[in-house]
């Protein structure tokens, strides 16, 4: 365990219109306060050893963990008991120009680490946003009419704290009623059904949260996005080029190369077309029946028909459009089965209507995730999840002084952001990790008789 150590070697920044090196940061608040009205300054007042700040698509609520060196035995007089919240806000200097902010729930005390020279004691302490606070601790009962966009609205003001930014608007009249879920479970069930309307094929509705408030929109929508950064895994001497940022060789622009270039890089996955037919990801079927008239009805999914109606992260399909080894037909390769009931709401043909999303939602999801990799990069608070990220690897292979491609194309191309943490530490300053994912290829894979 790290003994007490000089808080001035956390290097913060002096100018904060400048970012003069990896890892640069300014924590403007970084507050404990316990139950007792008594609060620590832990930027000051203790050793900071790391913060984790996350965000996920896949996840509801923000969450994170802090870890300090107490050497004033404060954590005790705050008599922190699960009743204690910390305050934070910092950024990147010279890049956003502005403090992000966010109120954090302590969730848990699990480790804590003595010195052995008696200089204090390592705290490690788990904590969750205000809304994830909040969902845990209220459910939602009685009856919802309207589009399921206007529940989920109706839903976030009544019992979440976060302003619902973004609220993609979805089509259909529902009726539902909500038998004592949290808040969360509740948006979480809604957005599977929901269907987007401004394009009925898209269905691939997700609630998240991040530190600018509430989302619920579409991964399609969030896939036709500007590329909002590049990142190159170049060593910083011999970056070749990027496509938004200036080849010019002026220190201020070296800098901003510097600061995109990547520091790690782990592939999570790049394919997996077994589990992605067996899930439905091509194609799939379902029956439908109604329990009561004993009525049924059919339906089936073609994935490549569907990618032509939906915005992708690049330009092209997971298969060949054709001699594809019919993964796109074999729609037997994904059986479902749905009971329904016609009328069960007043006023409502088919309150549930389970053939205009099920099927489209879940390959949606799940090839979403088709190719992905995680990134480590200068610390940014301007990066959120949801962003489309330009990433650019090198062909790992000899090349001509003036090769004309040296970039590798299957893994080079947009990204969507799926996760993110924002990591301060001691050692490195400040990095965020990039969980990236896309749904698609920057080229054109060649046909069997090609």
């Amino acid at each position: 365990m790290p003994d007490y150590y000089d808080r001035t070697n956390i290097v913060n920044a002096p100018d904060p219109s400048k970012w003069r090196q990896f890892g640069d940061y300014i924590i403007d608040e970084l507050i404990l306060f316990g139950p007792n009205k008594l609060s620590i300054d832990i930027k000051n007042q203790t050793g900071l050893i790391k913060l984790v700040i996350s965000e996920s698509l896949y996840q509801n609520f923000m969450y994170g963990e802090i870890k300090f060196l107490d050497f004033s035995n404060l954590t005790d007089r705050l008599e922190l008991n699960g009743q204690d919240f910390i305050q934070v806000s910092f950024t990147t200097p010279g890049f956003s120009g502005k403090m992000i902010k966010k109120k954090f729930y302590v969730t848990n005390f699990n480790q804590l680490k003595l010195s052995h020279n008696a200089k204090g004691k390592e705290v490690t302490l788990g904590f969750i946003s205000s809304d994830g606070y909040n969902s845990m601790q209220n459910t939602v009962v009685g009856c919802y009419k309207g589009t399921i966009t206007e529940m989920v609205s109706q839903i976030n003001q009544s019992y979440l704290k976060n302003e619902l930014i973004q609220a993609n608007p979805t089509v259909n009249s529902h009726s539902f009623i909500i038998p004592h879920w949290s808040p969360h479970k509740t948006i979480n069930w809604l957005a599977k059904k929901s269907v987007s309307a401004t394009n009925t094929d898209d269905c691939s509705f997700l609630f998240y949260e991040d530190f600018d408030g509430n989302h619920f929109t579409t991964l399609h929508h969030l896939a036709e996005q500007e590329v909002m950064a590049d990142y190159d895994y170049f060593e910083s001497s011999m970056l070749p080029y990027s496509s938004t940022i200036s080849t010019n060789s002026s220190i201020e622009n070296k800098m901003i190369r510097h600061f995109h270039n990547i520091k790690d890089l782990q592939f999570k996955r790049h394919f997996d077309k077994v589990k992605e037919i067996d899930n439905g990801v091509y194609a799939s079927n379902m029956v439908s029946l109604d329990m009561i008239s004993k009525d049924w009805s059919y339906s089936q999914f073609d994935y490549l028909d569907h990618f032509d109606k939906t915005d992708s992260i690049e330009k092209y399909p997971l298969i060949p459009r054709e001699t594809n080894l019919g993964v796109n037909k074999n729609i037997n390769s994904n059986f479902n089965f749905v009971g329904t009931h016609m009328f069960s709401q007043e006023g409502i043909e088919d309150n549930f209507r389970y053939s205009d999303y099920l099927l489209k939602r879940r390959s949606s999801v799940l090839r979403t995730r088709s190719t992905s990799m995680s990134i480590i990069v200068s610390g940014d608070s301007t990066r959120r999840v949801g962003d489309v990220v330009n990433i650019i690897i090198p062909k790992m292979e000899p090349l001509e002084e003036q090769s004309p491609d040296p970039v590798d194309r299957a893994l080079s191309g947009r990204y969507l952001v799926t996760g993110l943490q924002h990591v301060i530490n001691k050692d490195d300053g400040y990095t965020t990790r990039l969980e990236v994912s896309r749904d698609s290829l920057p080229f054109e894979l060649m046909n069997a008789e090609n």
